[in-house]
Order: C-alpha cells, then sequence, then structure tokens
C-alpha cells in the first residue's frame, strides 16, 4: 500500500465540494453556506493549502491546512466510503508534522465538532496520539499538538 499527500488543482475544486457535501451529510448537519464559494475562497486564500490523499493513486482523503502565524489547523477527512484506520491517521499527523515543520509552524490545531457522530472515539484517539484539548466551546472542541522538531 502506497500512501502519499498531492496538493490539490483548483481545476479539481469539485472533489472538494462533493467530501464538504458528504462530511455535512454524514454529520447530519445543514451546509448553512454555498459550498462552491467557500471552497473558491480556499482556493484564493494566501493562507489554505488543500491536499489529497492518495493509496495507491485512488483518492481517499481530502485534507487542508489554514495556516496562521505558528499554528496550522488541520481540517477535512476521507471520503466516500472510505474506512478510517489508525495507519491512515498516523500517516496524516506524520506527514503533517514533517510538512509542517519545514514552514517553521509550531503547532497543529484540530477542531471536532461536539455533535460529531463519532466525537468521543475522536477525542479519545487524537489525545492518545499526543494533542490535548486546548478549548471546549459551545459547537466544537480544539486540540493542540506540538509538532516543533517531532
Amino acid at each position: 500500500m502506497r500512501l502519499k499527500f498531492e496538493i490539490l488543482n483548483i481545476s479539481e475544486k469539485k472533489k472538494l465540494e462533493n467530501a464538504f457535501l458528504f462530511w455535512y451529510n454524514k454529520n447530519g448537519q445543514q451546509t448553512g453556506t454555498n459550498i462552491s464559494s467557500l471552497v473558491q475562497d480556499m482556493f484564493e486564500a494566501v493562507d489554505t493549502e488543500i491536499f489529497e490523499l492518495k493509496i495507491d493513486n485512488e483518492i481517499f482523503g481530502l485534507f487542508f491546512y489554514v495556516i496562521a502565524r505558528d499554528i496550522a489547523e488541520l481540517g477535512g477527512g476521507l471520503i466516500e466510503h472510505k474506512k478510517s484506520n489508525l495507519k491512515l491517521a498516523h500517516f496524516v499527523f506524520k506527514y503533517s508534522a514533517e510538512y509542517l515543520n519545514q514552514k517553521g509552524i509550531e503547532t497543529l490545531q484540530v477542531s471536532v465538532r461536539n455533535k460529531h457522530y463519532k466525537y468521543n472515539s475522536i477525542i479519545r484517539y487524537y489525545k492518545s496520539y499526543g494533542f490535548e484539548i486546548h478549548k471546549v466551546g459551545k459547537n466544537q472542541t480544539e486540540l493542540f499538538l506540538i509538532i516543533k522538531n517531532k
């Protein structure tokens, strides 16, 4: 099994639009925003980088970083009908730490919606990997992982 990240080009933005719709539907949420506009804004933003996770050249997930100073927030996830496993999650975190360290980023942040259908499992997994809960808000929980020289 060959895992790799590749930059998602703006010409492929429909993939990210479909992924957002899938993620919203899977969590039983209304989009509440124009997905096409959101995705277009992400591609135009200078602080956002969007990647495909590929396994043996098949797209398995879409992820993005929003970078502010020395913190990068990781967003995204697996796409339709793809099964998650710890190996994939470890690959994403390891790749993120290495890639972001090269950019001088010291902290990786993830946010989990409090109403996510797998909230407890996700929080437990992130904590087992080394993430620490930074803030539990009304709608989401923020976790940080120090990646400097990891």
